[in-house]
């Protein structure tokens, strides 16, 4: 089956070839369509949502996205730090003591920038120094970002779709995936950390990178590696290909109070859990299938559901109380 792929008339959008990346520039990884599981767990709930932010909306500029938020900008930071380590954090952002607005703040990162370095408030960036310093400094989390490569990226082509996943942290035995959180009900930190699994689509990003991870076995004849990255132990990959069962394994940080940590982890395809997120992605490639078939160029995909009168079982549960 021919991969589904944006419409010819829509603009040109970079494309890589199915295969494994080192080291590619985390905007390219982005700016491909392949289906990543962000783009799964909206075409999921939303298809909608995926559409206005795609290559088929006509009207998306890539480069209007929210990924140089100052919340997105502190998250790369934290992953900086705890996957390639302070040294690599400190090469790469500068602290500011003034704000952006001011003079002094203008001239303080005309320097950075200057410098070619990334500017962080000094709060962020003392927070950053906390926080990846604690989650580095867990015992039971201090083989979690070692003994293997960050930030590796896979593209390929499952039933007619291209798909996408951009590993935080690829290990022989394990994926680890870095995650930061607020606790906003105050509650025991592992509990926050487990309701959001359930709540944010995170088990279905689980089951996407696993899958991502299951077809590196037919993808080791295209395999990538920036000129400014270390160079990749091959026999090494073999083994993270072929090695199954393997464990995907979140690491949560607390992004404000205290820069708590708590992990856990899922046995790849055993755990039962994983039934239920590939039933969800599953329902996520027929959304995608049937809204590329029903709608014309260019044409938002409505979710056109007659108008009906609400019922009361519909309410949530803590409408009753």
């Amino acid at each position: 089956m021919d991969a589904v792929v944006p419409d010819e008339t829509k603009p040109k959008v970079p494309m890589h070839k199915d295969g494994i990346y080192f080291g590619l520039n985390e905007d390219a990884y982005h700016a491909d369509p392949a289906l990543g599981s962000t783009d799964m767990k909206k075409l999921r709930y939303e298809p909608a949502d995926y559409w206005f932010e795609s290559a088929y909306n006509p009207m998306h500029d890539p480069g209007d996205d929210s990924a140089k938020s100052p919340a997105l900008i502190k998250g790369k930071a934290v992953h900086k730090f705890v996957l390639e380590g302070r040294a690599a954090f400190e090469s790469e952002y500068a602290p500011c003591d003034y704000g952006a607005n001011l003079k002094a703040g203008k001239e303080e990162r005309l320097v950075i920038a200057e410098a070619g370095m990334t500017p962080l408030m000094r709060v962020d960036y003392d927070r950053i120094m906390q926080a990846g310093t604690m989650i580095r400094a867990n015992p039971e989390l201090a083989n979690a970002f070692s003994g293997g490569y960050s930030e590796v990226s896979v593209f390929w082509t499952d039933d007619g779709i291209r798909k996408k996943a951009r590993f935080d942290y690829l290990k022989l035995r394990s994926t680890v995936d870095l995650k930061s959180i607020t606790n906003t009900l105050g509650i025991e930190f592992a509990r926050t950390c487990i309701n959001a699994l359930g709540n944010r689509g995170y088990l279905m990003q689980a089951a996407h990178y696993c899958e991502g991870r299951a077809s590196m076995r037919h993808l080791l004849s295209s395999v990538h590696v920036a000129d400014d990255h270390p160079q990749v132990d091959h026999d090494w990959l073999a083994g993270v290909a072929y090695n199954e069962p393997f464990a995907f394994t979140f690491v949560f940080w607390q992004a404000s109070g205290a820069p708590v940590t708590w992990g856990t982890y899922l046995t790849y395809p055993d755990n039962p859990i994983f039934d239920v997120a590939k039933r969800e992605l599953r329902m996520a490639e027929d959304a995608f299938r049937a809204c590329s078939e029903r709608f014309a160029p260019g044409e938002p995909w409505v979710n056109a559901a007659p108008l009906a009168e609400l019922d009361v079982n519909d309410m949530p549960a803590w409408w009753f109380r």
